[in-house]
């Protein structure tokens, strides 16, 4: 494999590695949605200009100024369609769709605020996710709630439950993409 597409790949796996460590202690400590959220963020961004990087010799000086996962997944996707399940590529492209546009430019986890000249400024929650602890039964009429466990204690995510599952999905398609760079040499 090309080292530099190695490097790449390497760097995303200590991102991965920090992200998991991050994730187990959202039970005790939820603030930590956003420095979780931004490390799968840049985990998935290393990896696909690592896999890109692969198949093709892309100077890395333009390769870093994209931070797009949208058009860097549309790339990939472009040089190693037959290579992906097709299961695989619907999941990438929807989980990727959905961070993108929440977070195009890779900064949306990173600072409090974000605006423009043109746009004003708009906070960005620093605590989207709440788990609470209760010997009470979770009420099932807005659907399934997201379930943290921890030892011997079961909490409920009372607020930011979907932020949580998006979280998971992320996760996932991580693993897919460290899965496929295992896998082929392009």
């Amino acid at each position: 494999m090309d080292k530099s597409a190695q490097r790449y790949i390497d760097l995303a796996f200590e991102y991965h590695v920090a992200a998991m460590a991050l994730n187990s202690q959202i039970f005790d400590a939820p603030y930590l949605y956003n420095p979780t959220a931004y490390l799968l963020r840049h985990t998935i961004e290393l990896l696909l200009k690592g896999l890109i990087i692969k198949e093709i010799k892309v100077g890395k000086k333009n390769i870093n100024a994209q931070h797009s996962l949208l058009s860097l997944w549309a790339h990939l996707n472009k040089l190693a369609s037959p290579a992906f399940e097709k299961s695989d590529i619907a999941l990438i492209r929807s989980v990727i769709t959905k961070i993108d546009k929440k977070d195009f430019s890779s900064t949306r986890y990173r600072y409090p605020y974000k605006g423009s000249k043109d746009k004003p400024i708009k906070q960005i929650p620093l605590e989207p996710v709440a788990i609470s602890i209760t010997d009470l039964v979770p009420d099932l009429s807005e659907g399934i709630p997201w379930i943290a466990i921890r030892a011997n204690q079961v909490g409920v995510a009372s607020k930011g439950s979907k932020l949580l599952c998006e979280m998971k999905d992320l996760f996932d398609i991580i693993e897919t993409l460290f899965k496929f760079s295992e896998e082929t040499d392009m």
